[in-house]
């Protein structure tokens, strides 16, 4: 006769139902996450990255002038370190022993909220990908007495009852951040409809004004760069956009260094993509996907109509279905859907981003994610812990998206 699931066995049997199903779960209904080449080898406290943004100069019909003419490729470096994301949560020790014999009950308690942890995880790294590092997931519109109104309605899709948040005057993203308000404010409620944000204290009570940034608690400054980061919404030194970016000065090509900025119109979004990949192909550009938000896309679906077509792609198990264009070179140029992917601060305007998905990279430092190891019972375990009647459990890593050829990428403003 088999033994029952006990409080020392169910971890590691729960460890082994998620070890294969984990990256599954994350990459589902995320292409970009899913997509993005995953290089788990980081070592060390930095990464030096060399971006290549200028090719040699020796070239002539005449041989002597070649020869007078030739210099060496130009370079630039990004000195990059990791940020941190986490997510912790916590099963309580009574349920856990009441179910000590029933192996189905143990395991559905401790898979439910481990499911629940990972996708906590799994959206914030998803809508990290699509900001600049700095960790804000909204901008106020404005305050009431203890609720706020987001500038872009879209955004409360980031956030979730209960959540602590914290605020701030800037993103978080400038070369010297003003640094949060003093106190959190906890989400007692959310309004889809109208992007209204309810909390347990009074706005007056932070100090909270319309046009402050909203954050996780413990995100500001720290979260992973996303994108926008590296292909800039504005040129570099304009627009709230540093010039550098991981000690990389981007002036002397902005282009090359912080990708090309197309614009464009809602209404006549496909004509515009048309357009910007156009002059993506003249400047050598080689588009490989388009990340549209999903109203843009239905956009396109609807213009392209009976001529539109589909391809699909897969990392591991999981499978995307994207929408076609056909590059001037002839190139097929995938085109999905992302919800994270956020409008302008104040909700004007909306981007699409042209990225050739071989620049980037996602570089980890083991498995992203990856159970964190306990002091006591090794990796994958839970704990108990010390001040609760609960068994803890960990997911996390610790990693950084980068790019290492910005110029091969561009984004499309449409108003």
């Amino acid at each position: 006769m088999g033994s029952a699931a006990t409080v020392a066995n169910v971890p590691e049997i729960l460890k082994n139902v998620w070890k294969d199903d984990i990256f599954d779960f994350m990459y589902e209904d995320q292409p970009l996450l899913g997509l993005l080449d995953k290089d788990t080898s980081w070592d060390g406290l930095y990464q030096i990255i060399t971006v290549m943004y200028g090719g040699m100069a020796g070239r002539s019909n005449t041989f002597d002038d070649a020869q007078i003419g030739k210099s060496p490729p130009k370079y630039k470096q990004m000195q990059i370190s990791t940020r941190d994301n986490f997510a912790v949560w916590s099963v309580d020790h009574k349920l856990i022993t009441l179910s000590r014999n029933n192996r189905g009950a143990l395991v559905r308690a401790l898979a439910e909220s481990t499911e629940k942890a990972t996708t906590k995880l799994k959206r914030s790294s998803c809508w990290q990908f699509w900001r600049n590092g700095g960790g804000a997931v909204g901008t106020v519109q404005s305050v009431g007495a203890s609720d706020l109104v987001l500038e872009d309605l879209n955004d409360i899709r980031n956030f979730d009852l209960d959540d602590p948040i914290q605020f701030s005057t800037d993103d978080g993203s400038p070369t010297v951040p003003a640094g949060v308000r003093a106190g959190t404010a906890i989400i007692t409620g959310l309004d889809e409809d109208t992007g209204t944000i309810t909390f347990n204290v009074t706005m007056a009570s932070i100090g909270v004004t319309a046009a402050d940034s909203l954050f996780h608690r413990g995100d500001y400054a720290k979260s992973f760069l996303g994108i926008p980061a590296y292909v800039t919404l504005f040129t570099p030194g304009s627009g709230g956009v540093p010039v550098s970016i991981w000690g990389m000065d981007r002036s002397d090509f902005q282009t090359r260094l912080a990708g090309s900025r197309f614009s464009g119109t809602v209404a006549t979004v496909t004509q515009d993509i048309k357009d910007s990949l156009a002059t993506a192909h003249r400047r050598n550009i080689e588009i490989s996907h388009l990340f549209v938000p999903p109203e843009i896309y239905n956009e396109i679906e609807t213009d392209i109509g009976t001529a539109r077509r589909y391809t699909t792609e897969k990392t591991g198990t999981v499978g995307y279905e994207a929408l076609v264009f056909t590059t001037q070179g002839g190139k097929s140029v995938k085109v999905y859907s992302d919800a994270d992917i956020p409008k302008s601060p104040d909700g004007s305007t909306s981007y699409v981003f042209g990225l050739n998905l071989d620049t980037w990279k996602f570089h980890t430092a083991d498995e992203y994610p990856m159970w964190l190891a306990s002091v006591a019972n090794g990796s994958g375990k839970f704990m108990a812990e010390q001040n609760a009647n609960a068994t803890e459990g960990r997911l996390g890593g610790y990693g950084q998206l980068y790019c290492h050829a910005p110029g091969q990428n561009f984004n499309l403003a449409l108003t």
